[in-house]
């Protein structure tokens, strides 16, 4: 919920105030906590930079955050990615528009398809997966794989990795190529697309993961769940769950 309207009339120092009296657990985390400090300390350089003040009192100034890497994104459940690949996207939907989460007798095969299914089994991360292009999915040595790189042959510099360290080649798991996953990629290939899902743009930021992003809704209405915003798709993650 909003904290204005959970919080109606209450000043930030007071809701505060409150929070901690009550013991509230569902609080900002220390890692949003320290991105809205990062936001703060740029307004501040920019002021410094225009002569309005004369320091920057937010440089280095961050709450501890005592969350371990490991523990911040969480992967679905058995459960939730039972729910997920139940949807009826995935097992007959009105249509793929407006009408993917809604039952019907049409199985569109598209981004929104592909992409859970994607991460589910190969790890790619969102973004990687959204923005691959075409001649990314390619045979080595008779075996089809992703090549996850951050070079395009849309734009040179159109693609983001997280580090350099991301460029990989990642084998297409056989269940990807039972559901025709090499297929849909030909089709692409003939129809003269450059990118692999060019339904997804490119948002304000670079990233093609906007379809998927909490916020989105999208996760929500594939499954009918309030699954954590962030849960990770990963197999490997997912203690080999087998969901199709």
């Amino acid at each position: 919920m909003n904290a204005t309207k959970r919080f109606p009339g209450l000043k930030a120092t007071a809701v505060a105030h409150r929070a901690k009296r009550e013991k509230a657990h569902d609080l900002s985390s220390a890692a949003n906590i320290n991105a809205y400090l990062n936001k703060l300390s740029g307004v501040f350089n920019w002021a410094l930079k225009e002569e309005i003040i004369k320091r920057n009192p937010a440089v280095g100034l961050k709450v501890p955050d005592t969350t371990p890497r490991r523990d911040k994104r969480s992967p679905f459940t058995p459960e939730q990615l039972h729910a997920i690949f139940r949807a009826p996207l995935y097992v007959g939907c009105r249509d793929d528009q407006h009408g993917y989460a809604m039952s019907g007798p049409n199985r569109p095969r598209n981004a929104r398809f592909w992409l859970p299914l994607i991460g589910l089994y190969s790890g790619l991360r969102l973004n990687e997966a959204c923005q691959l292009d075409v001649a990314d999915v390619t045979l080595l040595d008779g075996v089809a794989c992703f090549a996850v790189t951050a070079s395009s042959l849309h734009d040179d510099t159109e693609k983001r990795l997280k580090t350099q360290a991301s460029e990989r080649v990642v084998p297409i798991h056989p269940v990807l190529l039972d559901l025709g996953f090499v297929q849909f990629v030909s089709a692409r290939r003939s129809n003269g697309f450059v990118k692999l899902f060019p339904e997804i743009g490119m948002d304000a930021t670079g990233y093609r993961s906007h379809l998927c992003r909490p916020g989105s809704g999208y996760k929500a209405r594939l499954h009918g769940l309030h699954a954590p915003a962030c849960g990770c798709f990963d197999l490997t993650r997912a203690s080999g769950v087998s969901c199709l």
